[in-house]
């Protein structure tokens, strides 16, 4: 399994509003778009795999990020309000490649990652704010502190028509 540009059904669902020029909240002068994406982690698909602390990082939920031109994207990673036990802590981490992680995964360009790679769980979740991507494909690591059993949200916004979203 790898991640491609090639098809790229392009990001359209739930567009926002057009933004206004002025808007403070809205720099941007491209409508946006927002994309949802539902996964867990499962100690008995293997998924629930923890921080690099517990040697099996790259077992981690991964999500191939495909950007068609360069853009400015913003994810956030959070766990449903219905989840009865919350993770001890969350990190998400952008990889410039586009091939899934493996053992080897040190030897991977690290991106950008949450909270400065630390693990944490703020209310809202964690998020890689406004990080500017070129035009390629991307692995995004969904990870918690310790393996846990729990239902994840990550949510991806960029400029409408530009980015692609799906879990490996």
């Amino acid at each position: 399994l790898y991640c491609s540009l090639l098809p790229l059904p392009l990001l359209s669902s739930l567009p926002h509003p057009a933004p206004s020029r002025t808007s403070p909240h809205r720099p941007s002068v491209f409508p946006q778009a927002r994309q949802v994406l539902l996964g867990e982690w499962s100690t008995s698909a293997g998924t629930a795999a923890g921080s690099p602390n517990h040697g099996a990082f790259h077992k981690n939920p991964q999500a191939c990020l495909s950007v068609a031109q360069p853009a400015e994207v913003t994810l956030r990673l959070r766990c449903p309000n219905r989840v009865a036990q919350r993770p001890s802590g969350l990190s998400l981490s952008i990889f410039g490649q586009p091939q899934p992680l493996t053992a080897d995964w040190h030897t991977s360009k690290k991106l950008a990652t949450s909270n400065d790679g630390n693990y944490a769980y703020p209310v809202g979740g964690v998020a890689i704010p406004r990080v500017r991507l070129a035009a390629g494909s991307y692995i995004c690591v969904i990870s918690t502190f310790d393996p846990t059993n729990a239902p994840f949200e990550l949510i991806a916004h960029a400029p409408e028509g530009t980015l692609r979203l799906r879990l490996l």
